[in-house]
């Protein structure tokens, strides 16, 4: 009687069974390299004193860049991710940050004249000293952004929440802050002269030593608004 002997199987191992998880995978390292070397690039260049004037960085990743003094301007920084980064003494005029997130952005002493930050995220930024002058901040979140001794000068900020944000001794002459919630914000010795102030609401608001000459606070919400020391308590104050 023969031995016998077992029938030997091949067995083909299904190595594309995890094709998509893999890809998945390799996407996301992708991406995430992708948005690591474009946020060295840009610090990089910066560092170099290159000229990033009207360069496109729509939709870009840069938290925690390190982007002091950089010159920026003109750039397009559409829905950006600037969030936590430093663009301290950074040069932002003229700049489109419509929709960008810079929430706890450091930009001390940054200039945005003429920048475009509608609807932008700028809660609990440090907007020390910056040049805002002419800025478009329609929208725009700030709620407990420290803008003290910032220039506002003709600034737009209609609809722009400033809930408890710090604005001693800004500058916010001729500003639109129609419909602007200033709700518990800190505008000691803040200049408010010429300024649009209809629909604002400046509820528990500190106002002491503000210059109120020429400002429009009509149907402004004052209660319990903290007046003292102002000159010329504004106009139209209902």
């Amino acid at each position: 009687m023969s031995e016998c002997k077992p029938e030997t199987v091949t067995v083909e191992i299904p190595f594309l069974a995890w094709t998509e998880k893999d890809a998945l995978r390799i996407e996301v390292f992708a991406s995430v390299e992708k948005r690591w070397r474009m946020r060295a690039a840009v610090e990089i260049a910066a560092k170099d004193d290159a000229n990033l004037i009207f360069v496109d960085l729509t939709g870009a990743d840069l938290t925690f860049a390190n982007l002091r003094g950089a010159n920026l301007r003109g750039a397009n920084m559409t829905d950006a991710n600037l969030t936590v980064s430093n663009l301290t003494d950074a040069n932002l005029g003229y700049t489109n940050l419509r929709g960008a997130n810079l929430r706890g952005t450091n930009l001390t002493f940054a200039n945005l004249t003429v920048s475009n930050l509608t609807g932008a995220d700028l809660t609990f930024a440090n907007l020390t000293g910056a040049d805002l002058s002419f800025a478009n901040l329609t929208d725009a979140d700030l709620t407990g952004a420290n803008l003290t001794g910032a220039d506002l000068t003709g600034a737009i900020l209609t609809d722009a929440n400033l809930r408890g944000a710090r604005l001693m001794f800004v500058d916010l002459t001729g500003a639109i802050l129609t419909d602007a919630d200033l709700t518990g914000a800190d505008l000691t010795s803040a200049d408010l002269t010429i300024s649009n102030l209809t629909n604002a609401d400046l509820s528990f608001a500190n106002l002491t030593d503000a210059n109120l000459r020429g400002a429009d606070l009509e149907r402004a919400n004052l209660t319990g608004v903290n007046l003292t020391g102002a000159t010329n308590q504004g106009e139209n104050r209902t």
